[in-house]
């Protein structure tokens, strides 16, 4: 849930990290998976691109906890399996949810069609502007805004609830514990110096773009303190 910037030119090194022991270039990344010897240097670049985080749920990623995500499924076009503006990192083996016995991101996915929300300048927020489609709740859940029109309110829905991004036991629990540990310190706080505190957690977030979780804390905050 985090906006990917694939604004800017290919990789100079994509090409190379996408062909086969043989020297062939691939872009069938199901068939020829096993022979990409480079691969780790392609997921390692969408890592970095992703300032460390996963592109859907935003728990931090390194090169042995994250898989290689296409946007649009291989099953469905599987000429942009391996082409750069199709591909994120994203969590490789979450656990399971034992509220709902499923898992979350890319395994929760499948080969399921999602609304690309993450290419879309407006899922990020701003210094004056927040989340286009995302409310954050106190107790670590995300969920459809109240604001947006029915025509997108379906497809956010979808996108929540294949991907588990509420999933109980993992990201809602510490999506929750991580907000109470900061915002402990307000707990005794006069109405305008919590203002003021919420106020400089939202620039410190905003401004350290590797903190986990960091777009559900953007949202919750930046609604605390009038930023719609």
């Amino acid at each position: 849930m985090q906006f990917i910037n694939k604004h800017h030119l290919i990789p100079p090194d994509w090409d190379a990290w996408f062909t086969t022991a043989n020297g062939r270039r691939t872009y069938d990344y199901e068939a020829d998976y096993g022979e990409l010897h480079n691969l780790d240097l392609a997921k390692n670049h969408l890592i970095n691109e992703q300032n460390g985080l996963c592109a859907y749920c935003q728990k931090q990623l390194t090169i042995s906890t994250a898989s290689i995500e296409h946007i649009v499924p291989k099953s469905q076009n599987k000429a942009l399996s391996t082409n750069y503006y199709n591909l994120v990192a994203v969590c490789k083996n979450p656990p399971v949810d034992p509220l709902n016995n499923k898992r979350h991101c890319d395994k929760e996915r499948g080969n399921k069609l999602l609304v690309n929300i993450i290419m879309l300048q407006d899922c990020q927020v701003t210094k004056t502007k927040n989340h286009s489609y995302f409310a954050a709740n106190s107790d670590g859940s995300l969920s459809t805004k109240h604001s947006i029109i029915q025509e997108l309110s379906d497809p956010i829905d979808a996108f929540l609830n294949i991907l588990n991004i509420n999933h109980h036991s993992i990201l809602k629990n510490n999506r929750a514990q991580l907000l109470h540990k900061i915002i402990e310190p307000s707990k005794n706080m006069s109405h305008s110096e919590k203002s003021r505190y919420y106020r400089a957690q939202f620039h410190r977030i905003l401004n350290d773009k590797r903190i986990e979780y960091r777009q559900y804390l953007l949202i919750w905050f930046g609604n605390k303190i009038g930023i719609n």
